[in-house]
Parts: C-alpha cells; structure tokens; sequence
C-alpha cells in the first residue's frame, strides 16, 4: 500500500468490524496518521479529504456511490481507495475510474484479519468479481473455474486461530490449519482470486444454480438502474424465484421488460420494487433481511 510516515489514513469505517480495526493497526505500524470518523457522513468525509491531506481511504461500494455524488473527482495527494466488503459493480467502478479515483480491490472477512487478496490501483474495470493476487505469505486453495466456482481455503500467518469456544481449544473452524470460506469463486491461470458469490446464497432454480450477486451486476446495467440487491423466495414449482430490490429512474415495469430482453429465464427477477434508498447496515453494506422482510 506504500503506507509510511508523513501519510494519513481516513477511517470512516465502523471500528466494532475488522475493516476498520485494521486500519489503526496498519497507521500504528507504518507510523502513518489515522484521521478517524465516528462514522460515514458524505459531507465531512468530503471536508476532510479536501483539508486533511489524506492518502488512503477504505470504503464499502455504497459509500464510494455516495462519495461520488458530491465530488467530482479526488483531491490531488490520494493514492488509494480501498473497496470492500462486497462486489465492486462494473457500472460504478466506471463511474468513478473515469472520475479519476486511484481504486484499489480488497477481498478478506473476519477470520483473516481484514483482506487477503489486494488489487493494483485499476486503470480497467476488471471482470465480474475479479479482486487481485493474495498477500505475501497466503495460500489459497480453489478447484473452481469461471463456470463452477468452488469455496475458498485459506491459510496464512493472518487467518484466526481458530473460532472462540468455552475451552479455549484453538482450531476450531480450521482443518489442519486451512479456513473453507463460504465464499466460492476461482484462480485465474495467473493467480489472481475472483470472488462470484456466497454458497449460503446459491439459489437452485428449475433445477440450475443462480447467484443473486451476479443477477445484481447484470441488473446495474439496465439503464436508469444506480443500486440492486436480489434476493430468493421459495416457489413450489420452481424451487426459488427471484425479487429485484433497486434504486433508479426506470420504472418497475421497463425493468422488467428489459430483463426479458437481456436476462436468461433462470436469471430473470420476477417481481421488482424500487427503492428511494435501499436499507443499510452499520457498515455500509446493503441489509439483506431488512430489504427482504419489506419484499415479503
């Protein structure tokens, strides 16, 4: 990351998530400032980015669109922007590439101490869930390929002891050593990790596999479409159908005219609200049961 004296780190995450714990560890390590926000506020991270002299920042997608909005482009002494957390869209990464902001793609959870796999500053937008080669020092085992990702194992000097038990017994959650996530994806010939989806969130529909988070990117290019989250109800004859939660100017009913247009019928939302703004957590990161529970 280039983090040394004399740099600032604008921490705007929630510091009761990793994301943000890290950050401190990494200014203390490297001697850099820590600039820290109670919270994201869009105005006051602007404010600061402008008079702090900040050279790093960590956001969530959400809070890069937000960014966006009121900014134009970045102040002059930022190096990189950190996003996490969850899929990068191609439409926003576009967005904010053509902008000027120097992007930089992370892939990591709790167990791993924040990120494990970092990308370059882009000068492209990357493929569909496409991060960048693991840290020094982690192994990353995969059998996926592009048409049948497979979870993730992970094993480093980063990745947890193991998960907290009554006995204090280290290696609960590993096997020999090595974490299975439940996130699948696969390596390309030239090792660099892409993350497609969460098995958690395989959905079988007419008897194929259907990841949400895909149908969320193919949605982003809709035009008139700035945010999607879609998520599965059961369906006695199909096994799952699919609700399209989103916020934009196109209307439910062009939407879904161009989904019949461009989507397969496996991949095909069949019911869609639009959203002012769509729930969010503490973290910044969509809230899939609040938005669920108001599809229902």
């Amino acid at each position: 990351l280039g983090l040394g004296p004399g740099d600032a780190w604008l921490g705007c995450l929630p510091r009761c998530h990793v994301g943000g714990l890290m950050i401190g560890y990494r200014c203390a390590l490297a001697g850099a400032t820590l600039v820290a926000h109670p919270a994201f506020a869009t105005d006051t991270v602007a404010r600061d980015l402008e008079r702090q002299g900040i050279t790093h920042l960590s956001l969530v997608p959400p809070m890069l669109a937000r960014l966006l909005a009121v900014m134009p482009g970045p102040p002059p002494g930022l190096r990189a922007v950190l996003v996490g957390g969850q899929a990068l869209s191609g439409t926003l990464a576009r967005q904010a590439l053509d902008a000027g902001w120097p992007l930089r793609l992370t892939y990591g959870m709790t167990e791993t101490c924040s990120h494990i796999a970092l990308s370059p500053v882009l000068r492209a937008v990357p493929p569909p869930g496409r991060v960048g080669r693991p840290l020094p020092g982690v192994e990353v085992r995969c059998q996926g390929t592009p048409d049948a990702p497979a979870p993730l194992r992970l094993r480093g000097p980063q990745v947890m002891v193991g998960y907290a038990d009554a006995d204090r017994q280290p290696g609960r959650g590993l096997q020999d050593g090595w974490f299975e996530t439940s996130d699948l994806g696969f390596l390309t010939p030239v090792g660099e990790l892409t993350v497609v989806g969460r098995a958690d969130q395989l959905l079988v529909i007419g008897g194929e596999a259907v990841l949400p988070s895909q149908v969320e990117e193919r949605l982003l290019a809709a035009p008139g479409v700035s945010a999607a989250v879609v998520v599965g109800f059961a369906d006695p004859v199909w096994g799952h159908r699919l609700v399209a939660a989103y916020t934009g100017d196109l209307a439910p009913g062009d939407l879904e005219a161009w989904c019949r247009r461009e989507l397969p019928a496996r991949e095909r939302p069949r019911g869609f609200r639009r959203f002012t703004t769509l729930p969010v957590l503490a973290s910044g990161k969509p809230d899939l049961r609040a938005i669920k529970d108001q599809l229902a």
